[in-house]
């Protein structure tokens, strides 16, 4: 959907503007992608892309994307980026799953690092050498044919 597309490049409040909506709207939007997304448990989960979008312009209110990167398609939309909440998010996938990720893809923030360290037994840190760029890179595909 053109709508989540945009809101993972910039903000939830630019992606209002740029479609004629309220930010009200689009989080609703967000809401039931992840409501759509959270049916499925990624059981084959081997490679996890971590990334924040930004939902108010300024960049102060931040949400957690959680990628898988083998399939190139969204896991889940956390509505904060925080480790307790993401951590609450990985414990919820089961220690089999988490014992099979074998990579990790984050940006440099320290608490994504430390989590993954203490989570992911099995996974290989892989930073972001370009920001956000990269992960969003990776899922230009299946975003843009949502």
């Amino acid at each position: 959907m053109k709508v989540i597309k945009e809101v993972l490049e910039t903000n939830v409040e630019s992606a209002a503007i740029r479609n004629r909506m309220t930010a009200s709207e689009v989080e609703t939007l967000l809401k039931e992608q992840e409501a759509d997304l959270l049916k499925e448990n990624p059981l084959q989960l081997k490679k996890l892309g971590i990334d924040e979008i930004t939902q108010l312009k300024g960049g102060k209110n931040y949400a957690a994307v959680l990628v898988d990167l083998e399939t190139r398609k969204p896991i889940t939309l956390l509505e904060k980026r925080n480790k307790a909440v993401i951590a609450e998010y990985l414990s919820s996938l089961g220690s089999e799953v988490l014992n099979q990720i074998e990579e990790v893809s984050i940006d440099l923030w320290i608490p994504y690092k430390s989590l993954i360290q203490e989570m992911l037994p099995n996974a290989q840190v892989v930073s972001q050498r370009c920001g956000r760029v990269s992960l969003r890179r990776r899922l230009r595909t299946p975003i843009d044919s949502m």
